[in-house]
């Protein structure tokens, strides 16, 4: 989500009536998950935009994706601390393969994979290096542990 902002005057704008009068301040989500719309001090206080911002976040399950992420994250942290190697970053390569970076106690290592073997693991989940093995049937090919 982008912010728009008064040419003349640097201020933000609301994202409801369009006025940029200082008073315009981004209205953070409860649960820290989803982008904050922008209001100035008069719409924030109609009732309406007051109940459509809370509906949004009930809608969304912004409480929920919260947790979820603070959940993977606390995962990922104890899978490092335990020793193992998470992935954290990929790029393709224009040979068809992936460069996988992948994050661990001591210090990022790299690997090479096919796509398909990449690609069977949903973006969102934490895993290793060894998941990846299993999937590939092979021990992976080494890689720098960046991308440059």
């Amino acid at each position: 989500m982008g912010y728009s902002y008064d040419r003349t005057t640097g201020r933000l704008v609301c994202d409801h009536c369009g006025q940029a009068d200082g008073t315009v301040r981004k209205r953070c989500c409860p649960h820290g998950w989803c982008p904050p719309p922008a209001y100035c001090k008069t719409c924030w206080n109609t009732p309406e935009i007051r109940q459509a911002d809370k509906d949004h976040h009930i809608k969304n399950d912004c409480q929920g994706h919260a947790e979820a992420s603070a959940n993977r994250d606390a995962e990922e942290k104890q899978m490092l601390a335990d020793g193992m190697r998470v992935r954290c970053s990929a790029l393709s390569t224009d040979d068809g393969r992936v460069h996988v970076i992948f994050r661990c106690k001591s210090g990022d290592v790299g690997a090479f994979m096919k796509r398909e073997t990449y690609r069977h693991y949903p973006l969102v989940e934490n895993h290793t290096w060894e998941d990846y093995e299993l999937i590939e049937g092979q021990p992976l090919q080494s890689a720098p542990a960046n991308f440059y």
